[in-house]
């Protein structure tokens, strides 16, 4: 009799295990909207999606992507300077460029640096002020010295970045007689040539 009940008894317990470990095997699936990642960079397009309870092949949970055939465009990308691509989708173009301090269009040499950009720089016009796409500012915190400004004579200035300094050019500011045998009265204050004082 005291076998019988040893037998019962592991009957028992080996049931008792057998729908423990069947309880635990059991887990709910639950559906989830996934979307298509046809470039495969890790973010999804949210115009193709489909629910399911598990990942379908090339399908991911994010939406994020604004362009699914080009794995190089995505939110995690890194910008390529001057390729005019907005590489992050983040509505920014980097460039490299030249600091104008000076604001006259004409940057500084030794002094570019990358800077995201809101539209596409093709030319001078498209970049934003305190930059610019050239360093041939011969003097950048004078905005009357540039490459091809007028050469105001008698300040002792090279104005227009030629290397020479008030030099007697015909499209010069001219504030002296800078050619006293011309014939031409050059300061304009009715005292031609050798007449002038400044001869």
């Amino acid at each position: 009799m005291r076998t019988n009940n040893i037998i019962y008894v592991v009957i028992f317990i080996i049931i008792g295990m057998s729908i423990s470990f069947s309880c635990k095997k059991k887990e709910v699936c639950i559906n989830q909207i996934w979307y298509l990642d046809a470039d495969g960079d890790g973010f999804g397009t949210p115009y193709d999606l489909i629910e399911s309870c598990t990942q379908p092949a090339g399908y991911v949970l994010n939406n994020f992507d604004f362009d699914d055939n080009d794995a190089s465009l995505n939110p995690r990308a890194t910008e390529i300077a001057d390729n005019h691509i907005d590489e992050n989708g983040d509505g920014k173009y980097a460039y490299n460029l030249y600091i104008d301090n000076d604001i006259d269009s004409y940057g500084a040499s030794g002094t570019l640096i990358l800077v995201n950009v809101p539209n596409v720089v093709c030319s001078d016009s498209d970049v934003p002020s305190g930059y610019s796409l050239n360093d041939d500012d011969c003097d950048d915190y004078d905005a009357t010295t540039y490459p091809n400004a007028l050469e105001i004579l008698g300040d002792g200035i090279d104005n227009n970045c030629n290397g020479n300094i008030d030099e007697c050019l015909p499209n010069n500011q001219i504030t002296i007689e800078c050619n006293c045998a011309d014939g031409i009265d050059n300061d304009g204050d009715g005292d031609v040539d050798f007449a002038d004082s400044d001869c």
